[in-house]
């Protein structure tokens, strides 16, 4: 990468760090150390501008987004010269929206069907106005993909913004910073979404909008499980008995800026990393039904400036039972912007913090509770990384938005 792509990335990470998460990027982050014996780091892919999510093919090639609207193929180490995708004339980029997730659909094999998360714009409106969010599927044919192939499976009003719109029409807010970005499948082929409360977040203010997560006619602060068209799942925990209802799409709600989302194998439960605001970064359990606080919590803490509201002090007077509190949380002198993980097996979790450049690992028991001192460092100075996922070698990959992918493996393997 040139000095000036590396200062244009290295910036947008800084404002992505600064806007969304109340952060800021520590300077000169120490080159990588790797925190135990036996592993090593290789860089897989590099020459990427600001990327954001990658996914594994079963050919071996790997897909990797750009956070301007471009999906890149990589194969054998090498990024092709043409895209898969350039969506680039309708995602906006603004502030911190952008491509902001990218899944494969299990039966890629088959039907070639790739999802990507983006903050729509249909250039109606000026780039810095209130916008919505889209989950869309395009088919890949080779190593392109037609744009105009689009399938819009979350988000279907989203031509210019959610404001005017009506709480319950199918249309994701992505007006200031919380977008979200977390999609993957369960073993049943449905598919789990985690989109953020769509608020400003700018300041150290009151936002009223942050109370869309609380509100479950609303799909901003959720994770949604719906089919692969899009429709709710009967077994989820709101269904009102019509597929296309927003309340029948949702699996769990109370969610600020959720940035990665996985399924732990063997169940259906998603973890979720959620950005924190002036006090924790979290890492969630999600099961059916779960109310994971904001924005009258931040972890456990009672946020100030919302504590105080109606719909806040109605969930205290329920009790602590009322609300799924996180499964570990850490404050903003250990990092400051949580990337969510993914599980290595069926017991340990690999996550990690963009802003102070670290992963880490814990373990969770049968209940999905965290083993005691199971928490340990596995690398630091993985320069902002943006996702974290297992290998088909097994090994951990992560992408890091300075430009690159990069593979954590064992050196006796």
């Amino acid at each position: 990468m040139g000095a000036a792509a590396a200062v244009l990335v290295v910036g947008l990470g800084a404002l992505l760090c600064k806007l969304a998460f109340n952060c800021g990027i520590r300077s000169e982050p120490p080159s990588l150390e790797l925190e135990r014996t036996g592993l090593v780091d290789e860089v897989v892919v590099s020459g990427l501008r600001a990327p954001t999510s990658f996914a594994f093919l079963p050919d071996g090639r790997i897909l990797v987004a750009e956070v301007n609207g471009i999906v890149r193929v990589a194969r054998d180490g090498k990024v092709l010269p043409e895209p898969l995708l350039d969506l680039r004339s309708r995602v906006n980029t603004q502030k911190t929206r952008g491509l902001v997730g990218l899944e494969t659909d299990p039966d890629f094999a088959e039907n070639g069907h790739v999802y990507l998360m983006y903050a729509y714009d249909d250039g109606r409106a000026p780039a810095d106005a209130d916008k919505a969010v889209r989950v869309s599927r395009f088919t890949a044919r080779g190593d392109r993909a037609d744009p105009q192939g689009e399938v819009v499976v979350l988000g279907r009003v989203s031509r210019r913004s959610c404001e005017a719109l009506p709480v319950d029409a199918d249309c994701i807010p992505g007006n200031g910073i919380h977008v979200g970005g977390g999609l993957a499948f369960a073993p049943d082929g449905t598919l789990f979404v985690a989109t953020g409360d769509g608020e400003v977040g700018e300041g150290d203010v009151f936002e009223p909008r942050a109370f869309r997560a609380q509100d479950l006619d609303s799909l901003a602060g959720k994770v949604l499980h719906v089919t692969r068209t899009g429709e709710g799942v009967p077994a989820n925990p709101f269904w009102t008995g019509d597929a296309g209802a927003n309340r029948s799409k949702v699996w769990a709600y109370g969610l600020r800026n959720p940035f990665r989302l996985s399924l732990r194998p063997g169940s259906p439960v998603p973890y979720v990393g959620d950005v924190g605001w002036d006090d924790v970064e979290e890492i969630d359990v999600a099961p059916s039904g779960a109310n994971l606080g904001w924005p009258c919590y931040e972890g456990r803490i009672r946020a100030r400036y919302y504590r105080s509201r109606p719909v806040c002090r109605r969930l205290y007077a329920r009790g602590a039972a009322a609300v799924a509190f996180p499964l570990v949380g850490w404050s903003h002198d250990v990092g400051n912007s949580v990337t969510g993980g993914v599980f290595r097996d069926e017991e340990e979790y690999v996550y990690g913090d963009f802003g102070y450049h670290w992963l880490r690992t814990l373990r969770v028991d049968p209940a999905h509770r965290l083993v005691p001192g199971s928490a340990r460092p596995l690398a630091s100075g993985a320069l902002m990384p943006v996702q974290v996922r297992v290998g088909p070698d097994g090994a951990v990959y992560y992408l890091s938005f300075a430009g690159s992918l990069h593979r954590i493996r064992q050196t006796n393997r």
